[in-house]
């Protein structure tokens, strides 16, 4: 009884989230080069999973084949990337954002998220960059677990549930950026 409770509210929480990331009012403008799995991708796949590689913002992720993916414009060339399995109330998403700063401001912090909850900082690397991985809190969600970063003049924002914490580890260690020059070839 208690577990199909417990399931229930993640199920309910990633809907929320999910509604959170494509309620908003969004642009129209579509920023294009996003694709799934390409066939000349130099990366070895593991079975069970996929590839996500974006040549707008220069990166390539792993992903539990079961998810299925979906983005969303915010415009001012920033996206929201869903990776989802509605059915086992599993995912993560990515928000990608341009930014100028070289380190996260806490006016950032705050403008990402509200709740103002962040504990146990811990830094990691994500494609060789500095980064850093945090617990937090998103209304309507609950706890999270996120992982920041920025790289040229980006920032990269992945969020999931608190339990889920093992899986954003296997994602930000399978990171990769893609060169410019190389992302011309995809």
């Amino acid at each position: 009884m208690m577990r199909s409770v417990g399931m229930a509210l993640m199920v309910a929480a990633l809907g929320i989230g999910v509604y959170w990331a494509v309620a908003r009012p969004h642009s129209t403008a579509s920023l294009g080069g996003v694709t799934t799995t390409p066939q000349n991708s130099a990366r070895v796949v593991p079975e069970g999973m996929k590839e996500y590689r974006s040549t707008t913002y220069r990166f390539s992720l792993l992903y539990p084949e079961r998810y299925t993916v979906r983005e969303v414009d915010e415009g001012g060339d920033a996206r929201t990337i869903v990776f989802e399995n509605t059915e086992t109330a599993e995912g993560f998403q990515l928000f990608v954002v341009p930014y100028d700063n070289l380190i996260i401001t806490e006016e950032r912090f705050a403008m990402d998220m509200p709740s103002g909850v962040r504990t146990n900082p811990t830094a990691i690397r994500a494609g060789g960059v500095e980064a850093v991985t945090f617990g937090g809190e998103q209304e309507g969600v609950g706890p999270t677990r996120e992982a920041w970063f920025i790289k040229d003049g980006l920032l990269y924002e992945l969020t999931t549930l608190e339990p889920l914490e093992a899986q954003l580890a296997e994602v930000v260690e399978s990171w990769e950026f893609i060169s410019q020059k190389n992302s011309l070839l995809y």
